[in-house]
């Protein structure tokens, strides 16, 4: 008897919200047609008192003056007005600058606005939500005490989301829009609960039925937000279309029926987007819903026997996005910013998705698939370009894309002074294209790949100041000597290409000065390592004895004077070519390589050189600064310029003109 009698309560309860739906419905009608018709009344009085005050203008302006021949009347009847002959305005169309002026900033909303937006709007969405959440309370509470069977359950629930979205067409048709989106919303939701439920609480259907419903109830949420106009229905198929793998999962790695769902799911809501290019907030969440779902597979289920099969729908997740990219890049697209970072995602997370395949069991591949990949954007953006799409932004953000993807596959494919030396060559290709081709931004990335380089050897490979095994070791014909040498050399050649622009100038002459510093450290480096490599020999053969030590202390001033003498030999040549050749760049380096020996000479070797030593040291130093001294002496019109006083006799003579013309 308790149970019929919570029966008839919860029917008794559904009835009356669906009575008092209609009711609203209805005098909310009532309601909107009583405002229309105020609206419109307001609307003509306004017209009305517009026409009144144009209407006596212009019969200000049609009165004739009168004649000066005729009498003058004291009076003017107003009979005697009306019968003067008319003259009807040639520009009607004119009206008075103050009848229909904009005003300066948009009025603000009346008290009825805001009643008409919190009424009808706001408290539409929170009832929705409300009517969804005491719908599922109460067959919640009815599941639980056993008062309706498992299937009449899920029907009911089934027939509530129906009875819902045809609520809100009828409503819809009607003229009650945000009402009616309201109502789909709460059907569309309660459709979703009824097939979770059907499949992980009660069993009723299998994975597949539940599957295919699930994917039903998503179409419809599509259709009506396409049918209704809504970004708010468009959202929750999304969040539905997403949850379902989640909601029907049973812990099998289903690949193909999973991946598969995802690409007809991706495919449904790029094609909404097309159409609606106003949901452009649709695209970022999908392509991070897309990701998600495959990397929780992929660390659950993931096994080398998948890998084919994985690489398929990765590439399939990947081109969906990237031929959305491609034909959403226009420059007055409204969701640029937001698509230009999706873009980006797009390639970053397909990459990651690769790596995470092919790096632990074919690293060989991986750094021809980094390539590959970086192709794509390359090949998209010469079509691009050929077919006369002057895009600057996806040109920039498409050659980016592969310049970092050709960095990355070098790093991947190679190590250590392999590395130096790819990067090298490439940021030498990248400033002498961008030069050629007028791109900054292929330029600019040539300076930062040289950058990336000189650091790389500088600061993250084993060996580039001291090897390990010394007695591996090989005099300049050696690994490190052509890492140094050609990272060298590529910096010379890309200073070689100076631009007239004055940022372009400040980084070739940085170029300028890091090849010659590359050069010092290179020689540095050499010496050092030449002399422990004989300190080594020495202690291989003599043993460890007194005369052993000897020998490697007389060694070890000589490593000291070389150094020093290396250091200055190395200066006077770069002040030579910097005079016969006018390089400025290099007298002002070769000024600071003097600098650093000096310091080292009166340091380091007047302190801890023996007597011979210390004399051959400040004996070189002497001699090549006296010599250095000479040729800027010697070549001083060359530093100083030889034409600087016809220059200022010139500049002299333009002034005293000006000063002519003035006067």
């Amino acid at each position: 008897m308790a149970n019929v009698f919570w029966i008839l309560l919860s029917t008794g309860c559904i009835a009356g919200l669906f009575v008092i739906a209609a009711i609203t419905l209805r005098t909310s009608k009532q309601l909107k047609l009583l405002e229309r018709r105020m609206t419109q009344f307001t609307s003509m009085d306004r017209r009305l008192a517009e026409l009144e005050a144009k209407l006596r203008d212009t019969a200000r302006q049609v009165v004739e003056p009168p004649s000066p021949e005729a009498p003058a009347h004291p009076e003017v009847s107003p009979l005697s007005i009306t019968q003067q002959p008319t003259r009807v305005p040639t520009d009607t169309a004119a009206p008075s600058a103050h009848a229909f002026a904009e005003p300066a900033t948009a009025p603000s909303r009346t008290r009825e606005e805001w009643e008409q937006l919190i009424g009808g709007n706001l408290l539409n969405r929170v009832g929705a939500l409300a009517l969804t959440i005491a719908l599922g309370s109460f067959l919640k509470y009815a599941f639980d005490n056993n008062w309706i069977s498992e299937t009449i359950r899920v029907l009911i629930g089934a027939l509530t989301g129906v009875v819902c979205l045809a609520g809100g067409y009828r409503t819809h048709r009607r003229g009650f829009t945000i009402f009616a989106q309201g109502l789909v919303g709460a059907g569309i939701s309660i459709l979703y609960l009824s097939v979770y439920a059907s499949f992980n609480f009660y069993s009723l259907v299998p994975q597949t039925a539940a599957f295919i419903l699930m994917f039903l109830v998503t179409l419809i949420a599509f259709a009506n937000a396409l049918y209704y106009d809504s970004l708010a229905e468009a959202m929750l198929g999304w969040a539905g279309g997403f949850l379902t793998p989640l909601l029907l999962s049973t812990g099998t790695a289903n690949e193909i029926g999973l991946f598969g769902y995802i690409t007809v799911l991706d495919a449904g809501l790029i094609a909404i987007m097309m159409r609606k290019q106003s949901w452009y907030v649709i695209e970022p969440l999908t392509l991070i819903g897309t990701w998600i779902l495959y990397q929780q597979w992929f660390e659950a289920f993931y096994t080398s026997a998948d890998l084919w099969t994985t690489v398929f729908f990765a590439i399939t997740f990947w081109a969906l996005f990237l031929a959305l990219d491609v034909m959403w890049s226009a420059p007055a697209h409204i969701g640029r910013a937001l698509n230009e970072l999706t873009g980006t995602m797009n390639a970053a997370c397909f990459f990651l998705a690769m790596y995470w395949m092919f790096e632990s069991d074919h690293h060989a591949w991986m750094g021809l698939i980094t390539v590959l990949i970086g192709s794509v954007y390359a090949l998209i953006l010469l079509q691009r370009s050929g077919s006369g799409h002057t895009d600057e932004r996806l040109n920039l953000r498409y050659g980016l894309t592969g310049l970092a993807l050709a960095v990355i596959a070098t790093a991947i494919q190679f190590s250590d002074f392999t590395t130096v030396i790819a990067w090298s060559a490439e940021a030498l290709l990248l400033v002498w294209y961008g030069r050629r081709l007028n791109l900054n931004y292929a330029g600019t990335a040539g300076f930062v790949v040289f950058l990336l380089a000189a650091s790389k050897l500088l600061l993250f490979t084993p060996g580039a100041f001291a090897y390990a095994q010394i007695h591996h070791y090989s005099p300049v014909l050696n690994q490190r000597a052509l890492a140094f040498g050609v990272l060298a050399l590529a910096m010379w050649g890309g200073a070689r290409l100076k631009q007239e622009s004055r940022t372009g100038s400040k980084f070739f002459d940085a170029l300028h000065y890091a090849w010659m510093l590359v050069l010092f450290l290179l020689l540095t480096a050499e010496l050092t390592d030449f002399f422990q490599r004989q300190i080594d020999i020495v202690a291989q053969t003599v043993g460890r004895s007194s005369t052993d030590a000897a020998t490697s202390h007389r060694l070890l001033n000589m490593q000291q004077m070389s150094l020093s003498g290396i250091w200055l030999v190395y200066s006077g040549i770069l002040m030579g070519f910097g005079l016969l050749k006018k390089y400025r760049e290099m007298r002002l380096a070769a000024i600071a390589l003097f600098g650093i020996s000096i310091i080292k000479i009166f340091i380091y070797d007047l302190s801890f050189l023996e007597t011979l030593y210390r004399i051959f040291s400040f004996l070189a130093l002497g001699v090549i600064l006296l010599a250095v001294s000479y040729a800027y002496q010697k070549y001083r019109d060359v530093i100083i310029g030889t034409n600087i006083i016809e220059e200022s006799i010139i500049h002299a003579n333009k002034k005293e003109a000006q000063r002519d013309r003035t006067a």
